[in-house]
């Protein structure tokens, strides 16, 4: 946690850089500065005795403060403009505080930011094996292409199909496509007494033993000939954490049905 300091550091760049150098993967930096905008009046409030004073400092904007932090080996997360009026005035300054300063435009007026950033994420060298969960529900007559269609991924490709109490003969099919495809590393999980897709994600991530996890829906909907784009993204660093969606796309009929 950084509050109200950058302004007093004579390098900032060379501090974001030796902060750096002490960030694990999941640090989280949280920055707190004044607006630039506001010098005028924090002046202004020192010379006429309303505000303490303070000495001489530097005046970064938010995109300096995301510039420095970017050149330093940070990315940002998240930023966020407080406080739009400083002094309590009943109702106004919730108003303002709360509401106001959240709108376009109207947030670059902030008094202060809020910057929530991470290190960047660093290429993986090494391959990863991977663990292709696939919840499925009534889903019979998509098993075996899910299977055919998942491409090898990084050095080793796992697919467990987590099977949610269907009536169509899903599990069965599972079973028959694990006997028909020896070569493939292949587990089937019964869903059990669970319900929903995101009991039976959580019972195929316990379950994985796979340096990366992904989800694959049983419908296909999202083609699994794209799976490699994601491993990709993944291991050349460029996130954390890969989300695809399938709503910028045409969808087939019946595909993302009520279950």
């Amino acid at each position: 946690m950084i509050s109200d300091l950058l302004g007093f550091l004579h390098d900032v760049q060379g501090s974001f850089e030796q902060l750096r150098k002490v960030c694990a993967p999941r640090t989280r930096v949280v920055l707190s500065y004044y607006n630039f905008l506001w010098e005028p009046v924090l002046s202004l409030g020192e010379t006429i005795g309303a505000k303490a004073k303070q000495p001489v400092q530097n005046w970064l904007g938010p995109l300096d403060v995301e510039n420095l932090l970017d050149i330093a080996g940070f990315e940002i997360i998240r930023r966020q403009p407080r406080i739009l009026l400083p002094k309590y005035v009943p109702l106004l300054s919730a108003l303002c505080n709360r509401i106001l300063v959240h709108l376009p435009l109207i947030e670059k007026l902030a008094l202060t930011f809020i910057t929530v950033a991470r290190t960047k994420p660093v290429p993986i060298h090494e391959a990863c094996s991977v663990s292709v969960v696939i919840p499925a529900r009534n889903e019979r007559g998509n098993i075996e292409a899910a299977v055919r269609r998942t491409p090898k991924l990084g050095s080793h490709t796992e697919i467990i199909f987590v099977e949610g109490n269907s009536n169509d003969g899903t599990a069965e099919e599972i079973d028959r496509v694990i006997a028909a495809y020896p070569e493939q590393d292949i587990t089937h999980i019964p869903q059990g007494g669970g319900r929903g897709k995101g009991d039976a994600v959580r019972k195929g991530f316990a379950a994985a033993r796979g340096d990366i996890l992904m989800i694959l829906d049983a419908d296909l909907t999202v083609a699994p000939e794209e799976l490699p784009k994601f491993y990709n993204a993944l291991v050349s660093g460029h996130g954390e954490f890969v989300h695809g969606s399938r709503l910028v796309y045409p969808m087939q009929k019946q595909a993302m049905r009520s279950l």
